[in-house]
């Protein structure tokens, strides 16, 4: 049984060279502010969170910051960072899977 039910496992992803690339799910929280706006968060590793006019102009902007992140911790520590279990969801808040590779 994975450690984070209902999160699904990385996928192996490979270079052209047959490296392994480190690939890792990114959870994020997606809730309504009004006006229009969303305040997006990652629930699984670092304290990154934005807003945005909407959900998929946040999701474009918070891949990219997830990365650089995640990339940054593996550079320091040869892991993926991870928080397990993820943070909480609040009631008004969405959950979304980014898939991503560094």
């Amino acid at each position: 049984m994975p450690a984070n039910p209902g999160v699904p496992p990385s996928i192996p992803v490979t270079d052209a060279s047959g490296a392994p690339v480190p690939s890792f799910m990114c959870i994020v929280y997606v809730k309504p502010i009004g006006a229009g706006r969303v305040r997006l968060r990652v629930a699984n590793f670092g304290d990154i969170e934005i807003t945005a006019s909407s959900q998929r102009d946040g999701l474009t902007k918070i891949l990219p910051l997830a990365k650089k992140f995640v990339a940054s911790h593996f550079a320091r520590t040869g892991e993926l960072p991870s928080i397990d279990p993820p943070k909480e969801k609040e009631p008004d808040e969405q959950r979304r899977i980014l898939p991503a590779h560094l």
